[in-house]
């Protein structure tokens, strides 16, 4: 599933990034592969808001697109 398609609340590692300019645009917010996160909002319109440690990334929906995730389970 891609990033944005994931619920609020959703923990989720991310796996794969589709394509180069993204990976880069990803790397400068901190956001890799194998990195776990937290969907603080996403209501399917406008930016996501993804938490990470102790601070808040909003990625634009383009962007979101281009990231491969999974969710964590338990």
């Amino acid at each position: 599933m891609t990033l944005s398609s994931v619920r609020s609340g959703d923990t989720i590692i991310i796996s794969d990034i589709f394509d180069k300019c993204a990976e880069i645009k990803a790397i400068r917010f901190g956001i890799q592969r194998g990195a776990r996160v937290r969907c603080i909002y996403n209501t399917r319109r406008g930016p996501i808001i993804l938490g990470k440690e102790n601070q808040e990334i909003a990625l634009g929906r383009g962007l979101a697109e281009k990231i491969l995730v999974t969710r964590e389970r338990g």
